[in-house]
């Protein structure tokens, strides 16, 4: 990494408190899944990862409250928006970040809950934005 990038990162963290957040992240394509975890740690953020809907599910149940969601709209065994509506069931405040290959950026209704869409491939810097934006909220 270079200097500017490792600064602004320990900036970032700083200023906001990022190092605090837990996400949750469920994506079937385990490169791109393994390289999102990777980054977002290195922003600071406590990732979990799933590998399909159902494990995403699980993962929520689990946890003391996930500060964010960030889910692949086309997994197997459950796909995005069933992940979704199952989370709205319990939880209408959760931040939810759908990344899929189908649709492009916009905000999507899923059930009775707006979810952000974000359209693989993107930039990184995207989903920092997008991020950032749900947990300043």
């Amino acid at each position: 990494m270079n200097q500017i990038y490792d600064d602004t990162i320990s900036i970032i963290k700083r200023a906001t408190g990022l190092q605090k957040k837990r996400i949750i992240l469920a994506d079937d394509e385990d490169t791109f899944r393994n390289f999102l975890a990777m980054h977002l740690a290195e922003m600071g953020y406590s990732v979990s990862e799933a590998q399909n809907g159902e494990q995403a599910l699980e993962l929520f149940n689990k946890k003391e409250s996930p500060d964010l969601l960030i889910v692949d709209y086309d997994m197997p065994i459950k796909n995005g928006a069933q992940v979704i509506r199952e989370i709205r069931k319990t939880d209408m405040k959760i931040p939810i970040i759908v990344i899929t290959g189908y649709l492009t950026e916009a905000e999507m209704m899923i059930g009775n809950s707006w979810v952000t869409v974000i359209g693989k491939p993107f930039d990184v810097d995207t989903l920092d934005i997008a991020i950032e934006s749900h947990l300043q909220k």
